[in-house]
């Protein structure tokens, strides 16, 4: 969805006036929920913090939000299978010497990691005590390598000033009785109001959108065959995704179109880039859909919700902190497409249902996930 420009003006003031100087490093090349809501805290706060940012190439350099002048481009290497992981160790040495002169060069108070895996806060840590670090921890324990994750957490505990877990599933999983910890929520703002409601004619289909980069584990795949299984012919479902650079995941993609022709789904079925401005998706959508097998939080959900469409997803961690269940939408177990099916299946069967739950989808919202309340708790976690 677009946003409000970061005034370009504040960028002097802030030089002479600024409370606080945020040096961000994030290792994101792709538009994601994590870095949606980042911008939305940017956006926020620009008037109390002058944000810098240690990025890779991609979204972050062009997003024409962003001065380009408070940027420094960064190669991170992630710790996996490949061969390149031999270069993990030169990387982080360079990386923190270049990290160290940054926080020199712009005189930074706090530098914010935005996820436990990038190790380059508690190097700093380690060889500058006087800065303040604070770790995000966007993702769920699942998503790392397994003997990794206990050493990363016990490292940023030990030297991090401040972790900030995206949820309460995240949160639990780190297992830390520290006064460090300060669970966030991701959060959104009232620009998604500007959405049209819901609003439905019997004469047409119902559509349901999702919207998920096409990686497995998303869940295209389980929506694919929660489709089949649904008679109702007045049903559309369209997806919205970009692979990246990664071949396995555009081969994901491929098989799900194959998946499609295979089963005759064409005219039920269709598959749109990613865009960055998502209003005109959601405007198109009656319904917002996530099967995903394990999520965070999900800025996809509360999206959908802040734009007054009704969402069902699985049980798979974030969406649960998110979605009340037969109010705003439906939880179904994770994997467990019958359920997808029957919840799609009855939907279509009971359309006036959509627009009882798009009622109820803000309901609430903005006490729990406004980015007034979210981003003055990040800014207490910034000037601790």
């Amino acid at each position: 969805m677009g946003h409000r420009a970061i005034p370009r003006a504040y960028t002097e003031k802030l030089e002479k006036n600024h409370r606080i100087k945020v040096l961000l490093i994030d290792n994101s090349v792709q538009h994601t929920g994590a870095y949606h809501s980042i911008l939305c805290f940017i956006r926020e706060l620009h008037e109390k913090v002058a944000f810098y940012f240690a990025v890779p190439n991609g979204c972050w350099t062009n997003n024409p939000d962003i001065p380009q002048d408070r940027l420094q481009i960064f190669r991170f290497i992630e710790l996996n299978k490949s061969l390149k992981v031999i270069w993990y160790l030169p990387r982080l040495i360079i990386n923190l010497v270049k990290i160290r002169g940054l926080t020199r060069r712009w005189d930074i108070d706090v530098v914010h990691v935005n996820d436990l895996y990038n190790m380059l806060g508690v190097c700093l840590k380690i060889v500058k005590p006087s800065i303040r670090v604070v770790y995000h921890v966007r993702l769920r324990k699942g998503s790392y390598v397994g003997p990794m994750y206990n050493t990363w957490i016990r490292l940023i505990v030990r030297f991090a000033d401040a972790i900030v877990p995206v949820s309460n599933c995240v949160k639990n999983e780190l297992r830390i009785k520290s006064e460090k910890v300060t669970r966030i929520y991701d959060a959104v703002d009232s620009s998604w109001e500007s959405v049209p409601p819901v609003s439905f004619d019997r004469q047409q289909d119902l559509r349901f959108l999702y919207v998920a980069n096409f990686i497995p584990g998303k869940g295209q795949d389980f929506a694919l065959k929660a489709f089949e299984l649904v008679k109702q012919k007045n049903i559309t479902l369209r997806f919205v995704g970009a692979t990246g650079k990664s071949g396995k995941n555009r081969a994901y993609l491929e098989s799900l179109k194959r998946y499609v022709v295979n089963k005759k789904l064409e005219a039920r079925v269709s598959f749109t880039e990613y865009q960055i401005d998502m209003a005109d998706q959601l405007a198109w959508a009656h319904v917002a859909l996530n099967f995903s097998e394990s999520e965070s939080f999900s800025m996809v959900c509360l999206e959908a919700l802040a734009s007054g469409r009704p969402v069902i997803a699985t049980r798979c961690g974030g969406p649960e902190e998110i979605i009340r269940d037969d109010e705003n939408g439906f939880l179904v177990e994770n994997r467990d497409i019958a359920s997808m099916a029957q919840r799609v299946s009855h939907l279509a069967e009971h359309p006036d249902l959509v627009l009882e739950l798009s009622s109820n989808a803000k309901v609430d919202l903005m006490e729990k996930f406004g980015i007034e309340l979210l981003s003055g708790k990040l800014y207490q976690v910034y000037e601790s």
